[in-house]
């Protein structure tokens, strides 16, 4: 998955003097993109909330991924746990224990993967329109 994939994109539409002027800029670079700040007393103002033009589907998309992605994690957990149990039950420097040490590090590094995933999924990228355009 890739969060900042064009289709990943929530499209808002906002007060351009809502916006943080250093974040309210057109960057495709995923990298060097600038989080979305509102400017303060914004949101305290009352009355303010977030509008989006359509994507409902991402509010859906992103739960499912959620919960696809914590599942992985707990499948990748539990065989994990059952390989480091079976490797204590084999004889040290012996060719399964070796084999079951590699497994060991394939697992641990998918799963390192798999949790920047799940952390990542609810980090979306916006495109703003101007309110004053519409």
């Amino acid at each position: 998955m890739r969060p900042f994939a064009w289709n990943n994109m929530l499209l808002l539409v906002i007060l351009k003097d809502d916006v943080e002027a250093e974040c309210y800029e057109l960057n495709l670079n995923v990298e060097k993109a600038p989080m979305l700040k509102l400017k303060a007393g914004v949101v305290e103002k009352g009355g303010y909330g977030l509008k989006f033009a359509g994507g409902q589907h991402h509010h859906w998309a992103m739960e499912i991924l959620q919960e696809k992605s914590k599942d992985v994690v707990m499948g990748l957990q539990d065989k994990l746990a059952d390989k480091q149990k079976a490797l204590g039950e084999t004889e040290v420097g012996g060719k399964k224990h070796g084999m079951l040490e590699e497994k060991i590090e394939e697992l641990e590094e998918k799963l390192k993967v798999e949790k920047e995933v799940e952390t990542n999924i609810s980090v979306w990228g916006v495109v703003l329109y101007e309110e004053s355009e519409f």
